[in-house]
Order: structure tokens, then sequence, then C-alpha cells
């Protein structure tokens, strides 16, 4: 989690994620999201143009021992491609 949030935060300072629903089970949390933010780094193969982001996803997280064990983020990769290939 530290390692993504080290290489998307400094291209999106300003990512904002809103909870849009949250079913937990036992040691088992699912949240739906949606991730704001503008490119405004460099991030991979795009350069900052202002590009807005509105990515919905969903996080899956276990947990042990009152720690995360384990986190997987689901989103369409595809949305992100074009969102960061459009300028406004």
């Amino acid at each position: 989690i530290t390692t993504g949030l080290g290489y998307l935060l400094p291209a999106f300072p300003d990512a904002a994620w809103q909870v849009e629903s949250a079913v937990a089970d036992g040691d088992v949390t699912a949240l739906r999201y949606r991730l704001t933010g503008t490119l405004q780094g460099a991030f991979g193969e795009f350069d900052p143009r202002g590009q807005a982001l509105d990515l919905p996803g969903v996080l899956w997280l276990e947990l042990s021992a009152g720690a995360i064990a384990r986190s997987v983020d689901f989103w369409v990769s595809a949305s992100f491609t074009t969102q960061m290939r459009n300028t406004h």
C-alpha cells in the first residue's frame, strides 16, 4: 500500500477517495470507492496536462491480528488510460 501511494501521490497530489459503500464480514471488508484527482506530475507514460481523474474501484481488505494482511484494488485500466489521454 505504501509503495503504491508513494508512486500515485506525487502525480496526483490532490487525490481523494470517497467511499460509496462498504460490506464487512469478519476479517474481510470490501469498499466501493471513487478516486478523483488531477494529474500534476509524470505518471508512467502520461505527462501532466491537467487531466482530471474520476475512477471507480473496489478495495478488498483482509485483516489479521488487527492489521491489514492483504489488500487488493480493482479498477478498469482502460478507463484510467482514456482519461489520462484526454486533456479535459
